[in-house]
């Protein structure tokens, strides 16, 4: 609206044509809105100025950073983000951290959003200590509608989920960050794969990961695992922790290079968390320098791999054979 309104008062550097102009500041309604229209850029910019030096004051955002998001939060006073932080410290001591991965949040009510859905799971029996991590972790979890919020904790307990498992807290945010045909078509993906219902509901419960990755992510892993490693779809569905790796930095590269071990005739064995679940420290230690006797520049050559996932360079092809030393 303000927008149009001054594009009518200017156009480029000039002032539009003279009977325009008089009959844009000769009516009343015009001036009024033109006024409001700059009192609202005025305000906006005070409190833009505002938030900024706030943020930087009493969070520690430089001067960069507080500028950038003080376009998008704003607050005319302390009062509301002196709330949130009063309320967060009461909780817990990362208050501030909280704060610096999940800025928007101070500018929420908190009393409407994340203290009913704290009471929510402390009545379900979650530990107050797992709460206060998850709510660091997933900020935005806590700020779901209470009655959808509850209905979601429900769920998950009837899923088999212990509550006295940080696990359960995870469900619970990988659940409510997906719609109902979101969820829905994430099952086909997997369906499409070989997985059965029943194997992607076990998946979830052990590793609830397996949902939280986008339809894309899910495809391109299942896909890779399957065509290029050979990889049955139980086995995968048994250790589902592998779909929440990064497949160019960590699961193209580790397998492709563990797929040349055994092509140099390499008698390997591995589970799929043995290969996706470690530091690259302990990749390179157990998969490169522990064979680079018999095979030479290993190294080089798991560059070449990681070079080669980058950008997906990769080809996807079927291969006709599987890892039965996977277990």
């Amino acid at each position: 609206m303000f927008g149009f309104l001054l594009r009518n008062v200017f156009h480029g550097r000039k002032i539009i044509t003279a009977s325009s102009s008089y009959m844009l500041f000769n009516n009343e309604p015009s001036i009024s809105r033109l006024s409001n229209a700059l009192r609202f850029f005025e305000t906006s910019a005070h409190c833009q100025s505002f938030t900024a030096s706030y943020l930087i004051k009493k969070l520690g955002f430089s001067q960069e950073s507080a500028l950038k998001l003080s376009k998008h939060v704003l607050f005319k006073t302390p009062e509301k983000p002196d709330s949130v932080i009063s309320f967060l410290e009461e909780k817990d001591d990362k208050a501030v951290k909280v704060l610096q991965r999940s800025p928007f949040i101070i500018s929420y009510d908190l009393n409407s959003y994340v203290t009913p859905n704290f009471n929510i799971l402390l009545e379900n029996g979650v530990p107050k200590s797992n709460i206060i991590n998850a709510f660091y972790l997933y900020p935005n979890t806590f700020l779901t509608n209470s009655d959808y919020f509850k209905e979601i904790v429900n769920k998950v307990k009837e899923r088999g989920f212990n509550p006295l498992e940080f696990k359960f807290l995870l469900a619970v945010a990988v659940v409510t960050k997906n719609s109902k045909s979101n969820w829905e078509s994430k099952f086909d993906v997997y369906k499409k794969w070989g997985l059965s219902e029943k194997q992607i509901w076990e998946a979830f419960l052990k590793y609830p990961c397996v949902m939280e990755a986008s339809q894309d992510k899910i495809a391109k892993t299942m896909e890779f695992l399957i065509n290029t490693m050979g990889i049955e779809p139980s086995a995968i569905a048994n250790q589902g922790s592998v779909i929440g790796r990064s497949l160019e930095k960590l699961i193209v590269p580790r397998g492709l290079f563990v797929q040349d071990l055994i092509s140099n005739g390499l008698a390997i064995k591995f589970t799929l968390s043995s290969l996706f679940d470690i530091s690259e420290q302990l990749f390179v230690k157990r998969f490169v320098y522990r064979f680079e006797d018999k095979v030479p520049e290993l190294l080089k050559l798991y560059k070449q791999k990681v070079d080669v996932a980058v950008g997906g360079k990769y080809k996807t092809q079927r291969i006709h054979r599987t890892f039965p030393w996977l277990f």
